[in-house]
C-alpha cells in the first residue's frame, strides 16, 4: 500500500532507533506513523515521503470482534525484559513469577487487541517500545495498528520510502 509521512528530517531509509516512543502510547502506539492521504501529513514537516507499507496485518483501534487469547497475554507479558514491572502485579520473590503472570493476565483479559497493546506497552516495556512491537507481532502476527487514515508500523523493516517530495 503507498502511504505518505512528514517529517523534517531527511533520511533514507527508516531506523527502529527513531520510531515514535512513549508519548504516543495514547494514540496508536509506538512506531513509525503514516497516512493514506498526503494532505494530512504535510503538518508533521515540510518532506513528505511516499512509501510503501504492508497492505493489511494491522489492528483497528475500533474493531472489539476479536480478542486476544489468555495464552497471547501470557506470552506478551513473558517476554518483558523489564523483570521490575511485574511487581506492580504482585510480589515475585514471594508467590513467584508465574503467578504474578496470571494475575497480570488476569488483570489484562478482556482488552481488545488495541487497548492491550497500549496498556501493555505502557506498563510492561516501558523503556523497550521496538522490544514490545516486536513480541506484539510475533505472538499475534499484526505488522502495527491503524484508525481510519492513519497507520502505526511497528518496524522499519516493513517500509520502502520510494520518493521524497519537498
Amino acid at each position: 500500500m503507498i502511504a505518505y509521512h512528514g517529517t523534517d528530517k531527511e533520511f533514507e531509509k527508516f531506523d527502529n532507533k527513531f520510531m515514535a516512543a512513549e508519548e504516543s502510547y495514547e494514540q496508536l502506539g509506538s512506531g513509525f506513523y503514516f497516512c493514506d492521504y498526503i494532505e494530512r501529513c504535510q503538518q508533521h514537516g515540510n518532506i513528505i515521503l511516499t512509501c510503501e507499507i504492508p497492505d493489511e496485518g494491522y489492528v483497528h483501534q475500533f474493531d472489539d470482534t476479536v480478542m486476544p487469547t489468555r495464552d497471547q497475554i501470557r506470552r506478551l507479558i513473558s517476554l518483558s525484559s523489564d523483570y521490575d514491572a511485574l511487581t506492580n502485579f504482585g510480589d515475585v520473590e514471594y508467590y513467584g513469577r508465574k503467578a504474578i503472570i496470571e494475575q497480570a493476565v488476569d488483570q489484562f483479559e478482556g482488552n481488545t487487541y488495541f487497548q492491550l497493546c497500549l496498556v501493555l506497552a505502557r506498563d510492561l516495556y516501558k523503556y523497550d517500545s521496538y522490544g514490545f512491537n516486536q513480541a506484539f507481532h510475533e505472538v499475534t502476527g499484526y505488522v502495527g495498528t491503524q484508525d481510519c487514515h492513519v497507520y502505526c508500523v511497528f518496524s522499519a523493516s516493513n517500509i520502502k520510502i520510494i520518493n521524497h517530495n519537498t
